[in-house]
């Protein structure tokens, strides 16, 4: 089935990734075979009297009409797959409250009002956070469709392109951000070897590589089991001089003072701590890398 710019209107890729499961349904609905208005008919007055095959044969035959409008209607607001599914549903209730006998408007004609509704209630309903009047989606797609035709130095301002369309330059400017794509954490992306979500491709920068916090955790693993080879006296003088275990960075004359012995003392002891931590340390192999 192609639109009237010759392009297939049931072909098409979400996004710039391409999505198997969907390319899979529209190859689907193109190979089923396009039915008449009368047989459109006769399907629907079966369809009145309880005949579920019926039903469902017509449903099947509109498919094809749900995927072109879901595509006409597509505003980047919503993916593709979610449209076809509103407009699947606009399909079915079109199909429960059309009266058949009445005349009036076709089946078909009465079907596109009840899809393209569904479709764009769906718009406004679960495509922001902040629900989207109807005429805002309906100004959306026209901006979307408009040709702006340039002036004679082949440009083309804001302004022009707004009074061509017949709305102010400030509304222009305020569809245009409303059609801004919002990217979805959990929209999967498909290459060929395999399918991630979106979520898994991003990178923290702030984040510590892993082999890193692994090779940081080993080390401090080594450091403290290093400390059991001192004594009490030695661990209270590292921790202070160090300022480790919530103490303060001190000097050898303010330690001195806390433990009531000399800063030459606290020297000694302090060369004797880091002595035992050294051996300790080259026993694991890692002395060379701290």
């Amino acid at each position: 089935m192609t639109d009237r710019n010759g392009r297939d209107s049931t072909s098409y890729s979400w996004g710039k990734h391409y999505d198997p499961t969907l390319e899979k349904y529209l190859d689907e609905v193109r190979r089923i075979p396009r039915a008449t208005p009368d047989q459109q008919d006769k399907l629907m007055l079966l369809a009145k009297r309880g005949d579920a095959r019926a039903r469902l044969m017509l449903i099947k035959v509109n498919l094809s009409l749900v995927v072109s409008i879901a595509k006409a209607s597509d505003t980047h607001i919503l993916p593709l797959p979610d449209l076809i599914n509103e407009g699947n549903i606009g399909l079915v209730d079109a199909i429960d409250k059309f009266d058949p006998v009445r005349k009036g408007a076709t089946f078909k004609s009465y079907a596109s009002v009840r899809i393209h509704g569904s479709i764009y209630d769906a718009i406004r309903r679960y495509g922001r956070t902040v629900r989207i009047a109807r005429k805002v989606v309906e100004d959306m797609k026209m901006v979307q469709n408009g040709h702006p035709h340039p002036t004679e130095d082949g440009r083309l301002q804001d302004h022009e392109f707004a009074n061509q369309l017949g709305i102010s330059l400030e509304r222009l400017n305020l569809i245009r951000e409303a059609r801004q794509p919002y990217l979805q954490l959990d929209e999967p992306i498909y290459n060929q070897d395999e399918t991630v979500l979106r979520h898994e491709t991003i990178v923290d920068e702030n984040a510590i590589d892993p082999s890193k916090h692994a090779d940081i955790a080993i080390k401090c693993a080594a450091i403290s089991h290093s400390f059991r080879h001192l004594s009490r006296e030695e661990y209270s003088v590292i921790c202070m001089h160090f300022g480790l275990n919530g103490h303060g960075q001190h000097s050898n004359e303010e330690i001195g003072q806390i433990l009531s012995v000399t800063g030459s003392r606290i020297c000694q002891i302090k060369k004797s701590a880091l002595a035992k931590l050294r051996k300790a340390l080259i026993r694991t192999g890692i002395q060379d890398e701290i």
